[in-house]
């Protein structure tokens, strides 16, 4: 019998659930709903109902799912893969023992780790960083998240650097009202998640170009010639870039892959962007951008991954 693993990605808006075929390492068929943030039973009812979905309409038996890998943006302690916080994100699961909740209710062994480390994961097998050695994921979403695999494997039992996104990448007399007004809650001002993330993009260019516009938008008008639109990209590149120099000293990255849904707007500008990537731990030394083809299905695959263990360097006690 074909064997399958559950993948949950939860988000603080949606949570994606998938089904990953564990032979070919894909995502056969997945859904995304809207997470349940104040309510722990409502939780866990919409990952079960999604679950009984996705297997009846693929004619796969319970018996068929092997386990449960599961992101979410938190750290992670081991001992029953427990929520240490989601900053107000998912006030229903902060202090949980997800994984030993999820395996109670499902009937699956599970594991549960950080989201970014499940998609570095995913990216460092199967992704835009597979074949590399020391891969950095660094992912612009709500906020800026931070991943380093060496050979496939997490180089830490634990989720020790995912907030390494709060570097400063600001100096004083660059200040922006729109990003300012409230300092981020790490106290850096200036700092990357606050300056890179597509969410403080979106804030930027409300203020550089026009209230209210997207982050789409924003790429559409520059491609057009737009000189407000370029000359807030101009200002986003660089900042993105003085963080990504830094994070080359600090972790000596083979490849930088660059995921979060604003980065596929990104290729036209990748050539640009790894010229301005000139810091070098030693002279053999050439990190190579790259952009994220998994795309929806990196956070499922990899949390999927997490589970499957199919990382090379894999340390079978890590598996719950």
């Amino acid at each position: 019998m074909r064997n399958y693993v559950v993948g949950l990605d939860i988000g603080g808006t949606r949570t994606k659930i998938g089904l990953v075929d564990t032979q070919e390492l894909k995502v056969l068929d997945a859904r995304i709903f809207p997470t349940e943030k104040k309510e722990k039973e409502r939780f866990f009812g919409g990952i079960r109902e999604a679950l009984s979905e996705l297997c009846g309409k693929n004619q796969i038996p319970p018996e068929a799912v092997a386990g449960i890998g599961a992101g979410i943006g938190s750290y992670i302690f081991r001992e029953g893969g427990t929520v240490d916080s989601t900053w107000g994100y998912i006030p229903c699961l902060d202090r949980v023992a997800l994984a030993d909740e999820l395996r109670a209710r499902l009937g699956k062994s599970c594991m549960v780790d950080n989201d970014l480390r499940a998609i570095a994961l995913a990216e460092s097998s199967v992704g835009a960083g597979a074949g590399s050695s020391r891969v950095l994921n660094v992912t612009l979403g709500t906020g800026v998240g931070v991943c380093l695999t060496v050979d496939g494997a997490f180089t830490d039992q634990e989720a020790y650097t995912h907030l390494a996104g709060h570097i400063k990448v600001r100096d004083r007399d660059e200040w922006v009202e729109a990003l300012d007004r409230e300092r981020c809650y790490c106290s850096v001002s200036g700092c990357m998640e606050n300056t890179c993330s597509a969410t403080s993009l979106r804030k930027m260019a409300g203020q550089m170009v026009r209230p209210g516009i997207g982050n789409e938008e924003l790429f559409a008008l520059a491609g057009e010639g737009d000189e407000g639109a370029r000359t807030c990209l101009a200002f986003f590149f660089d900042c993105l870039l003085r963080g990504l120099n830094q994070m080359v000293y600090i972790f000596s990255p083979d490849k930088i892959v660059l995921g979060g849904g604003i980065t596929k707007a990104f290729r036209p500008y990748l050539g640009r962007l790894q010229q301005g990537l000139t810091a070098r731990v030693n002279s053999r030394q050439e990190p190579e951008l790259a952009i994220s083809d998994l795309e929806e299905n990196s956070g499922i695959l990899g949390a999927a991954l997490l589970w499957v263990g199919q990382y090379k360097g894999m340390d079978n006690s890590l598996l719950w």
